[in-house]
């Protein structure tokens, strides 16, 4: 496909996808206007400027992220997927070298990203990849090992509602309300969107032996 920009021409990455009929693989959180509003607002507060994502898709919560205000910085970390590519350049035309994606599967490429980079620590984190068992409780446990005290952690996909949720929802769910009980982070909000659509958030619990 050859894709000329502009970014005159195509002021979001919706209207750019839109323009080459490129399809999102699933849904995404600019389909949920509370969502995007909960993103932006911690997006935009000054003590946040490094925010790490699990599951870019084409890159919708990446550009909530870096349009949030200039100096936020996002790496991304997602299963290639042949859609990622145009959002990738959509992103990088726009917000140049401020956006950095690392390909594989979660439970394998945070733990090495990690290991290469044992100081390196993110101010906001929003978890979104895989709903399937262990995934989503490997990814809130690695993603501890990337956080700081006042990090704030978007785990996204519960919902709490019977006439909401979905088969999808079951773990997610479970894997944060269990991360509740047994004290392993601090829940600051709940929402759920829509159907099948839902997210918590809080932050990470550090105990003297972290």
């Amino acid at each position: 496909m050859n894709i000329v920009m502009n970014r005159y021409d195509f002021p979001t990455l919706d209207e750019f996808l839109d323009h080459y009929d490129i399809k999102p693989i699933e849904g995404f959180c600019q389909q949920m206007g509370r969502q995007v509003e909960i993103l932006k607002h911690y997006a935009s507060q000054p003590e946040i400027t490094n925010i790490m994502e699990i599951g870019f898709n084409c890159g919708h919560s990446a550009e909530v992220f870096l349009k949030a205000k200039p100096e936020n910085n996002v790496h991304s970390f997602s299963i290639i997927r042949n859609n990622l590519r145009f959002g990738k350049r959509y992103l990088d035309y726009n917000y140049p070298d401020r956006l950095n994606i690392v390909i594989g599967e979660s439970e394998w490429s945070i733990p090495n990203y990690i290991k290469r980079n044992p100081d390196k620590k993110f101010d906001l984190i929003f978890i979104d990849g895989a709903h399937w068992e262990p995934i989503p409780k490997l990814d809130l446990e690695n993603c501890k090992k990337l956080a700081h005290e006042n990090t704030i952690v978007l785990f996204d996909d519960t919902c709490y509602s019977d006439s909401l949720k979905r088969y999808w929802n079951e773990y997610p769910t479970k894997v944060w309300s269990d991360a509740l009980e047994k004290n392993e982070v601090i829940e600051e909000g709940r929402e759920d969107f829509d159907k099948g659509r839902g997210m918590s958030w809080g932050k990470y619990v550090f105990g003297c032996n972290t």
